[in-house]
């Protein structure tokens, strides 16, 4: 046999891949115990590193889910990024079986996505939204079409929660197009093509259900390094590029500010025999100048005087702090 297999050769093998009627438990039971079946298409486009970074970054998104969604519905109602993993577009339209409702998304110019809202979580948000607690008639089994419009303005909420989100470390475009009618017929990507599959698990007292998002490969990788650098969009800035933005964000901080006359060392003796009318002599004497403390470290030296009918202190020096660098460190 050549080392290269012919095309005729490849499909046969992708083929028997494919079909189904093979049957695992049949195909299992000719090999070895050690041998076990390996499915070729299974994906492999995401790192595990890459699907964890994109569920750290994704779990903040998942607060401001349910933070919007709560302040919309005026109800307390908690959202969890529950999994971020890789599928084949055929597998994730697989779990969307049931009642639920199909959202296709447009990213950018080019690429689609898919959002799917479980039935039972698209009941309790309309209910909530007609003035009822969220409650879910059981008796319920389809969404008529007046439901699915009363959810479009909660659905569209979630949508660009999540495009803001993404935005911190890829500025996209990302709205509701269309509402489809099944999980079927969605077509984003080819049925073997990869998506990232987001769930979402949103829950309050009174309903919960699960958010599922659909995103292509192909819209999801420009993100892939920013995400391996830590999530940041300036991830390889010079080093100092961000101190005006630091600064700016520091000046309404407030600090602890001292002016410091003088430090005695009393005994033990001394401080509990002390009265009212005892005189403390200080060994500074007037006019000298005055050390000025920030957050408990000397910065200004300063004049005591009067201002008005009110002591102030006059600035006179800044203290020049003396910064140790790492290799200057010695150690005795």
């Amino acid at each position: 046999m050549s080392e290269l297999l012919s095309s005729a050769e490849i499909d046969t093998l992708m083929q028997l891949f494919r079909e189904d009627s093979a049957g695992e438990s049949e195909v299992g039971a000719s090999l070895p115990e050690r041998v076990r079946p390996v499915d070729l298409l299974k994906p492999n486009r995401f790192g595990r590193d890459e699907l964890d970074a994109f569920e750290r970054f994704l779990t903040g998104a998942a607060a401001g889910i349910g933070s919007s969604l709560s302040e919309k519905l005026r109800l307390d109602l908690f959202c969890d990024c529950v999994s971020v993993e890789q599928l084949r577009f055929s597998d994730w339209q697989a779990q969307g079986a049931g009642m639920s409702a199909l959202y296709a998304l447009q990213i950018g110019d080019d690429d689609s996505a898919l959002l799917s809202v479980d039935g039972e979580l698209v009941h309790g948000l309309v209910d909530r939204l007609l003035g009822g607690r969220g409650v879910v008639d059981p008796t319920i089994d389809g969404l008529t079409e007046a439901c699915l419009t009363a959810a479009d303005v909660v659905i569209e909420t979630t949508v660009e929660r999540l495009r803001s989100s993404l935005a911190e470390i890829l500025p996209i475009t990302m709205h509701c197009d269309r509402r489809l009618h099944s999980h079927s017929s969605a077509r984003i990507v080819g049925r073997n093509d990869v998506v990232l599959s987001l769930l979402f698990a949103v829950s309050s007292e009174w309903f919960s259900g699960n958010l599922r998002f659909a995103m292509p490969f192909a819209a999801i990788e420009p993100l892939l390094t920013q995400m391996q650098h830590g999530g940041t969009p300036d991830y390889d800035a010079h080093p100092g590029s961000q101190q005006d933005a630091v600064e700016s964000s520091l000046r309404d901080v407030r600090l602890d500010l001292r002016a410091v006359l003088d430090r005695l060392d009393l005994r033990v003796e001394d401080l509990l025999d002390l009265e009212v009318g005892d005189v403390l002599p200080l060994d500074r004497r007037v006019g000298s100048r005055i050390s000025v403390e920030v957050a408990g470290r000397s910065k200004f030296s300063g004049d005591l005087g009067n201002q008005g009918s009110r002591r102030g202190i006059r600035i006179a020096d800044c203290v020049e702090s003396e910064v140790v660098r790492p290799q200057e460190q010695t150690t005795s």
